[in-house]
């Protein structure tokens, strides 16, 4: 739809990071960045919003046995990267994951500030944006 070539965005935002990065291309060139968690602070959340929602079979499920079972989330942010969320994933995969990530700024959800900072500053946004951790 020209998005990228009108110019109207100078920040797009999506949780669809394929989709997204199909905007650009070698005359619109894009700057990526992330926010990602340690991966099992991750798993715990996703326990817990899974426990929250009630799904089975994850409702009668500690969280140990939610960490053993077929259910815990695999290799997520290189099923990400990928755009393989389904079916076995492979070292091929995780090559792609790693050199998708030598293009992307990285901030730690753990480090928001300072992310957030990091971000304003290679960005060079000019408005502070607050934070703060929920």
């Amino acid at each position: 739809m020209g998005l990228t070539s009108s110019k109207l965005a100078d920040v797009i935002i999506s949780p669809y990071f394929h989709h997204a990065l199909r905007l650009f291309h070698e005359h619109h060139k894009a700057k990526v960045f992330v926010m990602m968690r340690h991966p099992i602070d991750r798993a715990v959340a996703m326990y817990h919003k899974l426990q929250y929602e009630r799904m089975e079979p994850i409702i009668n499920m500690s969280l140990e046995d939610y960490t053993l079972s077929s259910q815990v989330e695999n290799n997520a942010i290189v099923r990400y990267l990928t755009g393989k969320m389904q079916g076995e994933i492979g070292e091929d995969h995780l090559s792609i994951a790693k050199h998708v990530m030598e293009h992307v700024l990285i901030g730690i959800l753990d480090q928001l500030t300072d992310s957030i900072q990091r971000f304003e500053t290679f960005f060079r946004f000019s408005n502070n944006i607050a934070c703060h951790k929920v």
